[in-house]
């Protein structure tokens, strides 16, 4: 996955290009159009989205219901197989094509879900440190290397133990320990920004702090939030599958990709396709985040040349 770095994120530690400029706006679009990345994890993402949004009209299965006697169907082009269930079936009869469809809803719910909570506290906290300075600064940043060292499994497993497991709790997990992410990004960002001339002019004419941030600040950091946010997804989902495979994340019966792996791991030498088949979805769907990240990056950022 495409590291998360100052360096690497549209505008950090650079003087950035004020957003409304129309040298931004074109120079942003004609990147846009001749990005190959951009429409390829674009079009891969779409697929899968509507194959999850689809589901039950592709599928006349249910993801939860049981068919003993059809247990540990291989695919169908398996010669034991059935057309009847071309992914085959895992061992208590369900359907693996069913799950793994309703399957990307849960995965790309809890992954996105997370992306915004964490993506609105570590904007905030982010914009609080980068143009308050001071004590502000001080306690938000440790704040910062004090979540970056703890683990994302370790806090569920105390979640999960206090709580129980459950969605909400698995999404408040991933918020938790993702908006560092974007608060280390943008308050270097927010830094750049406030000692830019049209700033300091804002402020000679007397405009409130409040309304430089939502006038000044704000616009000029939402391509690399949208960019943090994208890669973020990637981020998101193998989280979610590492948990629901240690039994932390996705409860089941619900299905979900880290479910459906752990679920098959038990049978990896017997059933192999039942592990396989959820672990290509998710590297697809990561590939994918990640291609519309970049391309994403490359458009957005004025600083960046070509697209190759």
């Amino acid at each position: 996955m495409a590291a998360l770095t100052d360096a690497g994120i549209v505008g950090a530690d650079r003087s950035p290009t004020p957003i409304g400029s129309v040298r931004h706006r074109r120079g942003a679009a004609a990147r846009l159009r001749r990005n190959p990345r951009l429409y390829a994890g674009a079009l891969i993402l779409a697929i899968i989205c509507v194959g999850a949004i689809g589901a039950p009209l592709l599928t006349h299965y249910s993801p939860t219901g049981q068919e003993l006697v059809n247990r540990l169907r291989p695919p169908a082009w398996n010669d034991r197989g059935s057309w009847a269930h071309v992914l085959g079936t895992d061992t208590f009869g369900r359907d693996v094509f069913s799950r793994l469809l309703f399957g990307a809803r849960y995965s790309l719910l809890v992954a996105c879900g997370a992306v915004i909570g964490s993506g609105i506290i570590g904007v905030v906290l982010g914009a609080i440190a980068g143009y308050a300075g001071g004590w502000a600064e001080t306690i938000i940043m440790r704040a910062v290397d004090a979540q970056q060292a703890l683990s994302a499994i370790l806090l569920a497993l105390m979640v999960a133990a206090l709580f129980g497991n459950s969605l909400l709790n698995l999404l408040l997990v991933l918020a938790v320990t993702g908006w560092s992410t974007y608060t280390r990004i943008l308050f270097g960002v927010v830094r750049s920004i406030r000692g830019q001339e049209y700033v300091s002019a804002a402020i000679c004419l007397g405009a409130r702090p409040t309304d430089i941030v939502v006038h000044h600040v704000l616009p000029n950091i939402i391509s690399p939030v949208i960019v943090i946010s994208t890669l973020q997804v990637g981020r998101m989902l193998l989280l979610e599958a590492g948990l629901s495979f240690l039994g932390l994340g996705v409860p089941e019966p619900l299905p979900a990709w880290g479910t459906m792996l752990s679920d098959g791991y038990r049978n990896i030498f017997t059933a192999s396709y039942l592990t396989t088949i959820p672990g290509i979805a998710i590297t697809i769907t990561v590939f994918g985040v990640n291609l519309l990240g970049d391309g994403l990056r490359r458009a957005l950022d004025p600083h960046v040349r070509g697209t190759a």
